[in-house]
């Protein structure tokens, strides 16, 4: 993500996600209600604007927000929750955002929960069915959705670079010299629109990168073991393999 914001001073990377900020809680601290915040979609020259737009230059012409799903579904009901909640009200918001879905091999995300201790393998299908859902959403708006596979970011440098061009043109950014300047060190620059934010990555700054570092890539033989003797890898990949498949053959065309 800091890509953007060090090779284009008029793209602004935000420090943490925007929908799903908003939150409503009771006294005891039980969540009851979830609603994600769309105010992002609404600009700047509406009564209550998103805080961000606050703090970005005038200059600024792209707004980058790495959105997410959740684990925990009890934040709001089965019908609305952190795992499940459209990224989109409507078509409108998906021609402004020209979203880009970024789609991982399902076992390396099971992997993943389970070293982190998340042992619901059903939530983590709700959040992937969710996460092709929004993007079949996408498509269905603007055809030239962009989907990103995880695996070819981190694949080698040359990969890497195809991948990231793909998404410089969908932005419509200008690429001239664009991967000399990629070569050189670059300054990690995000955007923080309110004090708890900035409070929490400057109390550790590199948490969010630490597992892309140790865990590029994940070893075929371990899917294979991991197929074979653990029922619920077997059901994640019964769900979520058709999903992976269906966006890495869109990102291959």
């Amino acid at each position: 993500m800091a890509v953007f914001s060090t090779l284009f001073p008029e793209a602004v990377v935000t420090a943490r996600t925007i929908l799903m900020t908003r939150r409503y809680e009771t006294l005891f601290r039980h969540p009851t209600f979830f609603e994600p915040d769309y105010s992002i979609y609404d600009g700047k020259n509406v009564l209550r604007p998103h805080p961000i737009y606050n703090v970005i230059p005038d200059n600024t012409k792209l707004i980058i927000s790495k959105e997410e799903f959740g684990n925990n579904p009890s934040i709001g009901s089965p019908y609305l929750n952190e795992c499940n909640y459209p990224l989109f009200r409507d078509d409108y918001d998906v021609t402004l955002a020209k979203p880009a879905f970024l789609f991982r091999h399902p076992l390396a995300i099971y992997r993943s929960w389970l070293r982190l201790g998340w042992q619901r393998p059903d939530v983590l299908i709700t959040a992937y069915v969710s996460l092709a859902h929004n993007y079949q959403k996408a498509l269905s708006v603007l055809p030239n959705t962009h989907s990103v596979i995880y695996e070819s970011l981190t694949a080698s440098r040359a990969d890497c670079y195809r991948v990231l061009s793909g998404l410089f043109m969908y932005w419509e950014l200008d690429t001239n010299h664009i991967f000399e300047k990629l070569d050189q060190s670059l300054m990690l620059r995000l955007t923080f629109w309110s004090d708890k934010e900035r409070v929490i990555y400057e109390k550790d700054p590199y948490s969010l990168f630490s597992t892309l570092h140790e865990f590029p890539a994940i070893r075929f033989g371990t899917r294979d073991n991991l197929v074979i003797n653990d029922p619920d890898a077997r059901r994640v990949m019964k769900v979520c393999m058709p999903l992976y498949e269906m966006a890495a053959n869109d990102a291959a065309r």
